[in-house]
C-alpha cells in the first residue's frame, strides 16, 4: 500500500509540474516578417491549387482562410500593412464573388491579383 501511495505522489507531482511548464510560459512571439510572408504565400498558395481542383469548396475553404488572413492585415505594421490589407480586402472580394457564382475567368482575375500582392511580401 505504501508504494502505490508513493507511485501516486511522484505521478501528481510530474503532472503538475508538466502542466505548470507548459502552461506558465509566455506565448510565443509572432513570427518573424520573412517567416510570415511565407505562411501568407503557402496558406494562398494552397488555397488556389485546390480552388482550380474543387470549384465547389472554394468558397468554404477561402471562408476559413480569410480568417488569418485578416488576422495578418490586423496585426501588420510598417511597409508590409498595406499589403496584407489588400490580401484580406482581395479575399472578402474573391469570398462575395464566389457566392455570387462569378465566371472562372472573374475568379482568375482575383488569382493574378492574390499573385501580384504576393510579390510585394518579404521573401
Amino acid at each position: 500500500m505504501k508504494n502505490y501511495r508513493l507511485t501516486l505522489n511522484w505521478s501528481c507531482l510530474l503532472g503538475m509540474l508538466c502542466l505548470l511548464a507548459v502552461g506558465c510560459g509566455e506565448s510565443a512571439p509572432p513570427p518573424a516578417a520573412d517567416e510570415q510572408a511565407k505562411q501568407v504565400r503557402q496558406q494562398i498558395n494552397a488555397f488556389m491549387e485546390s480552388a482550380q481542383r474543387s470549384p465547389r469548396t472554394a468558397a468554404q475553404e477561402l471562408a476559413v482562410m480569410r480568417e488569418s488572413l485578416d488576422a495578418y492585415a490586423e496585426n501588420a505594421s510598417g511597409e508590409t500593412a498595406e499589403t496584407y490589407q489588400a490580401i484580406a480586402d482581395t479575399a472578402k472580394e474573391l469570398e462575395a464573388a464566389y457566392q455570387s457564382g462569378a465566371s472562372s475567368d472573374k475568379i482568375q482575375q482575383y488569382f493574378d491579383k492574390f499573385n501580384a500582392l504576393l510579390q510585394e511580401l518579404p521573401s
